[in-house]
């Protein structure tokens, strides 16, 4: 293993180059090492435009007189490549953790990466689902450049998922232009009062942050919050899985963001949503949906606090 950078601190030329030359060389140590190794070709984009080979380094120094020894640098070599090895394998295992966070979210991403990858591999879970939907986006998608109108889709993305992750919940699809998220229960920290007072809170949260964009950039939307049961693990084909939610809960709420236009009512919740909550809602009545053969009980909810 070649060093990838070595200097010499004891000259004033080289040590001016870098603070952290100066640095060491005022604390007395007059060499120093830099040992890395790249793993594989793959790189890593920044948003700067810079890119970087992905790989591990390490660095040493030393405050004798005389600097590294050949011998010395040779051993540290050698010594390095199992530190490397695990490096490697935490690192894997970081960038694994963030992509699955990142297509799947948080729950969703660790249950995978758990092993739970098999179709059918599913359970029942309670939760408060939340549900919400653009307004207009056709009308707007043939009035704005498709570059102007993914950074309105992204604006409204970023006003609804944004709160959902701020407060607990977990976005684990994206519909086009609307959004599924969930507020797990566990029965123990995740309780469902306030998993339904987090859903709430996401809910408002959202509407505020539109009301901080410039007006000319604000889109509408509209968002369900329901409380039940879903079915949340793998679903699909055998050659293509996707780990989501689904069920009657899942039908229900996006059945019931899309009645807040015809209601003129941003957001909306059921009565199994309403009950956990300290609020003191609007009674809409019984509302037909399409699919459900009985009428639901619909709330409308304040939308900014």
């Amino acid at each position: 293993m070649v060093p990838l950078l070595r200097a010499n601190l004891t000259n004033p030329s080289i040590r001016d180059k870098y603070p952290i030359y100066q640095k060491l060389a005022a604390s007395g140590f007059t060499d120093y090492l830099v040992l890395s190794v790249p793993f594989g070709t793959r790189t890593v984009s920044f948003e700067n435009g810079s890119e970087w080979v992905l790989g591990a380094s390490v660095s040493f120094a030393t405050k004798r007189r005389s600097g590294f020894t050949k011998r010395e640098i040779d051993g540290l070599a050698r010594l390095s490549i199992p530190l490397f090895g695990t490096v490697r394998v935490y690192t894997e295992q970081f960038l694994a953790a963030e992509l699955m966070e990142a297509y799947l979210g948080r729950i969703s991403g660790q249950s995978v990466l758990s092993g739970q990858i098999s179709r059918g591999d599913v359970q029942e879970i309670d939760c408060a689902l939340l549900f919400s939907d653009m307004h207009g986006s056709t009308a707007l998608s043939q009035r704005l450049s498709p570059e102007d109108y993914v950074a309105a889709v992204n604006r409204y993305f970023e006003c609804v998922a944004g709160a959902v992750h701020d407060h607990g919940g977990e976005v684990l699809k994206f519909v086009g232009d609307g959004l599924l998220a969930i507020f797990p229960f566990d029965g123990h920290r995740r309780l469902p009062e306030d998993m339904c007072e987090a859903a709430l809170s996401a809910a408002r949260e959202a509407f505020q942050r539109r009301a901080e964009i410039a007006p000319e950039d604000q889109t509408d939307f509209g968002i369900g919050l329901h409380m039940g049961s879903a079915i949340y693990g793998n679903v699909g084909t055998e050659k293509r899985l996707d780990f989501t939610v689904t069920g009657t809960s899942v039908a229900l709420v996006s059945r019931l963001e899309n009645l807040t236009r015809s209601l003129d009512a941003p957001l909306l919740a059921t009565s199994e949503f309403e009950k956990l909550v300290t609020e003191t809602p609007l009674t809409l009545g019984s509302q037909s949906l399409r699919g459900f053969e009985e009428a639901v009980e619909i709330f409308a909810l304040e939308h900014l606090a």
